[in-house]
């Protein structure tokens, strides 16, 4: 049997096995179709061992014979790579480790989230309707084909189911993004309803007010609700653990999950999950600095494994009209200083990609390093970079040190000076 004609069978079997299930029924994602993707994983792996031990044989048969038919492997050798790629394999995987903890999210441990693998298997299966086509379209002559009119039937089968499972994919998809839009709701909600539970009447600024109002959530971490400028909530990471507690989380870095490269008015409004990985927003820190004087600790984890902190006894910024200005002193830790020390960040603004603010007259230091932060003739610390998978040393990174060391997780916190 020819390559082509084990390519064409095989995936038509997975799609007419499957894709009535897909495209039938209601909308909502049922566990028949999680069962479903569970046996994709295995068909899905069968498909390229099948393939690819095709292939191997085809190529040995053509240096042997010099049968000139190269198009037909290279195109089943892309379909594998399509499938090699992990579209079904990775949906089915993310859905199942994921079914048990919606709270969470539905992502992979890359961070990736259910819409963007949903949207990777639709570009996958749209490439394989693409590769379909060229052979349709291309006059081949397959001299080792046993039954033309079943090759051509099952060319019928696996365009049919495929652009079927397309539409399935796009319902799917758009219940996703609804899912995840209830999941930052009900997130918002239960902050909201843990800030009743231990005050209906009065608005706390930080977290350690609210704290102090009930020293039981001592320990307790998690996110809450404060008012920063005393009117307008805001959603925010509470560390009720370290050193007694009362942390107001304005920064958390830990997979990569959240676009940082905003811009002046993301920063200021702030953005991201505090689930997850968030900026609260200049706007509020302002509020919370200008009111008490406060304490920044910066926790800082490595690829290699080891934690390190930096504290600056002085810490606050100015408001908007004064570019949110930085004031800070008084470092202590084993981070190493990279806020004063080597470059001086004290009394600079905060510059954005389109808020060019600081002190080097060549260049936009937060284009420059894909970071919006404070700088003078830029910095050797940046923690709102873009996040990497390991420890290289990248000055657009997610950098603590002269060496552009990229961290594994950072946490910026706050709370009044004692």
């Amino acid at each position: 049997m020819s390559n082509f004609n084990l390519c064409i069978i095989i995936i038509s079997n997975i799609f007419l096995t499957n894709g009535e299930s897909l495209v039938k029924g209601s909308t909502e994602l049922k566990t028949s179709d999680i069962d479903i993707l569970r046996q994709l994983i295995n068909q899905e792996t069968l498909f390229r061992i099948a393939l690819t031990k095709d292939i191997v044989k085809l190529q040995e048969n053509l240096e042997s014979k010099q049968v000139q038919s190269t198009k037909e492997d290279r195109v089943c050798s892309k379909n594998i790579k399509v499938m090699e790629e992990g579209t079904l394999f990775n949906l089915a995987k993310m859905i199942e480790e994921n079914g048990s903890n919606k709270t969470e999210g539905m992502s992979n441990g890359n961070g990736t989230s259910l819409v963007d693998m949903l949207a990777k298997l639709s570009n996958g299966i749209t490439v394989l309707l693409n590769h379909l086509e060229n052979y349709e379209n291309t006059s081949i002559s397959f001299n080792m084909m046993q039954n033309q009119s079943e090759g051509n039937q099952n060319f019928e089968d696996v365009k049919m189911f495929s652009t079927m499972l397309l539409k399935r994919l796009e319902i799917l998809g758009n219940i996703t993004v609804s899912m995840e839009e209830k999941l930052d709701s009900m997130h918002n909600d239960i902050a909201a309803l843990r800030t009743k539970s231990y005050s209906l009447d009065e608005k706390f600024r930080d977290c350690e007010g609210i704290l102090n109002s009930d020293g039981n959530l001592k320990n307790r971490d998690g996110v809450y609700q404060i008012y920063p400028d005393l009117v307008t909530p805001k959603a925010v990471f509470c560390d009720m653990t370290t050193r007694g507690g009362g942390w107001t989380v304005i920064q958390k870095r830990s997979d990569g999950s959240t676009y940082f490269q905003e811009d002046w008015e993301g920063y200021k409004s702030g953005f991201g999950n505090p689930y997850k990985e968030y900026w609260l927003g200049n706007h509020a820190i302002h509020h919370i600095t200008s009111n008490t004087n406060q304490v920044l600790r910066i926790d800082l984890e490595k690829f290699t494994g080891s934690t390190v902190y930096a504290i600056y006894s002085i810490f606050s910024i100015s408001s908007e009209s004064d570019k949110y200005r930085l004031s800070i002193s008084g470092y202590s830790g084993n981070a190493g200083d990279m806020m004063i020390k080597p470059h001086n960040l004290n009394g600079m603004s905060f510059t954005t990609r389109d808020r060019d603010n600081d002190m080097n007259v060549l260049s936009n230091c937060a284009v420059v390093n894909s970071n919006g932060w404070w700088y003078n003739q830029c910095a050797y610390s940046g923690l709102n970079g873009i996040y990497r998978s390991s420890n290289v040393k990248a000055y657009n990174g997610l950098f603590w040190g002269i060496d552009f060391e990229n961290m594994k997780t950072t946490r910026m916190m706050i709370r009044s000076r004692a």
